[in-house]
C-alpha cells in the first residue's frame, strides 16, 4: 500500500492495582505513523479489527490494480486525537513516615527519551493541612515506627510542567494513592487547556491516614508516587533526537534544589560531568643505564664443569691445568 506506518509490539505493566502479586504484562501494538506524525497504542483487539480492515483495502488494490483513495474514516492506519498518558514522573515518598517534605523537579518520560520537568512536592501537615509541620517545629523521627497507630496528614503539591517542545495540548497530572480503606484511589488536576510549554496546574491536595498500620507504614517507604501526564500529542512531521542540554537548561531556569548532592535516578537532573583539565609534568631526563658485560667462559672451562673465579675450584685442579687456565684469559 506504500505507506508510511511501522507496527511494532509494545510491552508494559498492568496499571496500578489494589492487589500485592505481580503485575501482569499487557501486550499492545504500537503504529508509528509518520505521514501523520503520530504514534497511536492499540489493544489487541483493536489490532485485530483493524487487521481485517487492512486486508480488505489490500484486496481492493489487487482488484483495481491501483491505490484506493481513503478518507480519514476509512484509514485504517489513522486515529481521531484522544487523551491518552504522554509521559511519567516519579517521586518517593519515603519522606512522608520520616515527617520531612519533599520538593522535587522531576524528569519526564516520554516513550523514548525525557520531554520535560514538573515541579512536585509531599509535605506532612497538621490537621488542617495548611501548615507545614517540618517548618512550624523541629521535628524529625528516626524510626517510622513511631508513628504507628497515629494520624498522619500530608499534601501532594503539583506547581508547574514544562517541556521541550510544544508537542502536547490540553494537559493534566493523575495520580493514585491507596487510602485509609486499602483501595487505590486516583486523583487529578484541573486541564490546562490549549498548546502551553509551561503549564501552570497550581494543584494541592489533603490527603489522611486516620490510623497508620505498619503496611500503611511500609507503602510509604516503599512507593514511588507516580505522576501521569496526560492529554494529546500534536502531529510531529519529523523527530527530534533527545538533547540532554535542553532539559538541563530547564532545570536551572527553576528553583535550585535544597541539597545539592546527587539525588536518585527517579527524581535525578540531568547531571554533566566537569572536563578533566590535564596539567603538564615535567620530566627530567635520566641517563640511561647501560648494561654490564657478562664474563665469558672459554670452551675448555666450560667443558671441564669448573668456574674460572670460584676459588674452590682450586683445590681440585691437577698441575697440568694450571698452564692451561693461563691461555683461558677471560674477555
Amino acid at each position: 500500500l506504500k505507506r508510511d506506518v511501522t507496527l511494532c509490539i509494545k510491552l508494559s505493566a498492568e496499571p496500578e492495582t489494589e492487589s500485592k502479586t505481580a503485575k501482569p504484562v499487557r501486550t499492545q501494538v504500537q503504529v508509528h505513523n509518520r505521514e501523520e506524525g503520530q504514534v497511536y497504542t492499540w489493544s489487541l483487539d483493536k489490532f485485530t479489527n483493524r487487521y481485517f480492515i487492512i486486508k480488505e483495502v489490500l484486496e481492493r488494490y489487487f482488484e483495481e490494480d491501483a491505490l484506493p483513495t481513503l478518507s480519514k474514516d476509512e484509514d485504517p492506519f489513522w486515529d481521531p486525537p484522544e487523551t491518552q498518558v504522554l509521559c511519567q514522573g516519579f517521586l518517593k515518598m519515603m519522606s512522608l513516615p520520616y515527617l520531612l517534605d519533599n520538593p522535587r523537579d522531576l524528569l519526564l518520560i516520554g516513550e523514548s527519551a525525557g520531554v520535560g520537568i514538573i515541579a512536585v512536592d509531599l509535605i506532612p501537615t497538621d490537621e488542617t493541612g495548611e501548615v507545614n509541620i517540618c517548618q512550624a517545629a523541629d521535628i524529625t523521627l528516626e524510626d517510622p515506627n513511631e508513628l504507628l497507630g497515629k494520624r498522619l496528614d500530608f499534601v501532594v503539591v503539583v506547581k508547574e510542567a514544562k517541556f521541550i517542545e510544544n508537542i502536547f495540548s490540553d494537559t493534566f497530572i493523575e495520580y493514585a494513592i491507596v487510602n485509609q480503606d486499602g483501595r487505590l484511589e486516583k486523583f487529578r488536576t484541573g486541564i490546562v487547556p490549549g498548546v502551553v510549554q509551561n503549564p501552570k496546574y497550581n494543584y494541592r491536595k489533603h490527603h489522611i491516614f486516620e490510623c497508620l498500620t505498619e503496611t500503611q507504614i511500609n507503602y510509604l517507604i516503599n512507593h514511588n508516587l507516580c505522576f501521569n501526564m496526560c492529554g494529546t500529542q500534536l502531529p510531529r512531521r519529523a523527530s527530534k533526537l533527545f538533547d540532554p542540554r535542553e532539559l538541563q537548561a530547564l532545570l536551572e531556569k527553576s528553583s535550585p534544589p535544597k541539597n545539592t548532592s546527587p539525588v536518585e535516578t527517579s527524581q535525578a537532573t540531568v547531571v554533566t560531568q566537569p572536563k578533566p583539565t590535564l596539567t603538564p609534568i615535567a620530566i627530567n631526563p635520566q641517563p640511561i643505564p647501560q648494561p654490564v658485560p657478562q664474563p665469558l667462559l672459554s670452551p675448555t672451562a666450560h667443558s671441564s664443569g669448573l668456574h674460572p673465579t670460584n676459588p674452590n675450584n682450586a683445590a681440585h685442579q691437577t698441575p697440568g691445568q694450571n698452564a692451561k687456565d693461563k691461555d683461558c684469559n677471560l674477555f
